[in-house]
């Protein structure tokens, strides 16, 4: 009950860095989803990157926002282990390796 599930696929550009595919998924999610938290989210980061934003700001900005994030796990590639770190460290947002068996996903 008062769980959802949101499935986002991301693809990166060559050269995009773990902060741009940051940036867009907290930005997208705000657009995708109605929820007043999310959307608090995107707008700090958005913020964060205005021009006059002192750095150590614009990152206290950005852990904020994935603090707000109302989601207990992100599930991101196996394979990305420095993206997961970024994610986690970085932008604070609760991110785990998915499992890569090619069984596996996740259950009906």
């Amino acid at each position: 009950p008062n769980d959802i599930f949101i499935f986002y696929e991301y693809v990166a550009e060559a050269g995009e860095l773990e902060d741009d595919m940051a940036r867009a998924l907290i930005e997208d999610l705000a657009m995708l989803c109605g929820h007043q938290e999310i959307r608090k989210a995107a707008s700090l980061v958005r913020k964060s990157y205005q021009e006059k934003v002192a750095e150590s700001d614009a990152w206290k900005m950005r852990e904020q926002a994935g603090q707000l994030m109302p989601f207990k796990v992100f599930n991101g590639s196996h394979e990305a282990a420095s993206e997961r770190k970024t994610f986690r460290v970085k932008w604070c947002l609760p991110i785990i390796a998915g499992k890569s068996g090619k069984t596996e996903g996740l259950a009906q």
